[in-house]
């Protein structure tokens, strides 16, 4: 994945870039690093200084090669800076995009006009400024509605700052989590569980991808694999309350059958295999338990 952070000056994007790599071990690149490096080097006719336009015009081909690049390789990179054009994603064809998630930090008007001694006091928090003089309220305010307006409709996560500092950051660090965990939720839409379930993970904004079992049945491969990730006994994959269960009499035949007859059975038949299930990268749950949920989602509630 890569994780592109944008936004209005002072807004902390170099911090959640810290965070995010201090999180994800990801490697993180900073546009910055990459403007100076290209300006020291004499690549670019561009200066410092220069409006963020004209050095965007310079940096960005540089950078939208690079993410391309990582993405070929099917690396992870978390990508930093104001140097984004709003347009961005009509430069990347879908199977990068599929790949890229952009953030862009903004502030309120009223979180500004509260806290800019704040913001100024913070500014070097996690890199020395050398220069910051001409960055004042009124600038403030207009950098941060212009981020808004260019990017509230271009970016995966708009990051509004409006309350608490580390409470927006940290709320949106939890809820990118879940998103970022690629979810399979296979269930029958009829089944009292898979509905609580499904209602479950929309109240916690949990992302997934919706299958139905009756329509789209696990493969043996597919079970195999879950199987194996799970850490549970095969019986747990069986519905053995269903009909199907009993009229095939399984209670009594699985004992003496192969792991192997049992996975070509169950991928032979939606209804005989134990919904919900939900998959991740990170774990395999079977049957539905707040509990279980509340903990592999990664869900803190008072």
């Amino acid at each position: 994945m890569i994780i592109l952070i944008t936004g209005a000056s002072h807004t902390g994007k170099t911090l959640l870039a810290q965070k995010l790599l201090e999180k994800y071990k990801y490697p993180y690149c900073s546009m910055d690093h990459v403007k100076m490096g290209l300006i020291r080097a004499g690549l670019v006719d561009a200066d410092p200084c220069d409006p963020d336009e004209v050095v965007t015009a310079a940096v960005w081909p540089v950078i939208r090669e690079m993410i391309k690049t990582a993405v070929e390789n099917a690396q992870n990179l978390i990508v930093e800076g104001c140097y984004v054009p709003a347009d961005w994603k009509r430069e990347f064809a879908p199977e990068y995009l599929e790949n890229i998630r952009l953030i862009c930090l903004v502030m309120t008007g009223d979180y500004i006009r509260t806290h800019f001694e704040d913001i100024l006091r913070n500014a070097s928090v996690i890199e020395k400024r050398i220069t910051d003089g001409d960055f004042d309220l009124p600038m403030a305010l207009k950098d941060n509605e212009r981020y808004f307006s260019l990017f509230k409709e271009n970016a995966d996560r708009l990051l509004v700052i409006q309350n608490d500092y580390e409470t927006d950051v940290n709320r949106f660090l939890n809820q990118f989590e879940r998103e970022r965990i690629k979810m399979l939720f296979v269930c029958y839409p009829r089944c009292t569980t898979c509905q609580r379930a499904q209602k479950w993970l929309d109240s916690h904004g949990v992302a997934y991808e919706f299958r139905n079992i009756k329509e789209a049945n696990p493969t043996e491969a597919e079970l195999r694999e879950w199987h194996a990730r799970s850490g549970l006994p095969l019986k747990r994959f069986f519905n053995t309350s269903g009909l199907q269960y009993k009229a095939l009499n399984l209670k009594d035949r699985l004992p003496s059958m192969s792991e192997d007859a049992q996975l070509e059975l169950l991928a032979s038949d939606g209804m005989l295999v134990k919904r919900p299930i939900l998959i991740s990268d990170k774990f395999v749950l079977v049957g539905f338990k707040e509990e279980e949920y509340k903990e592999c989602c990664g869900i803190e509630e008072a």
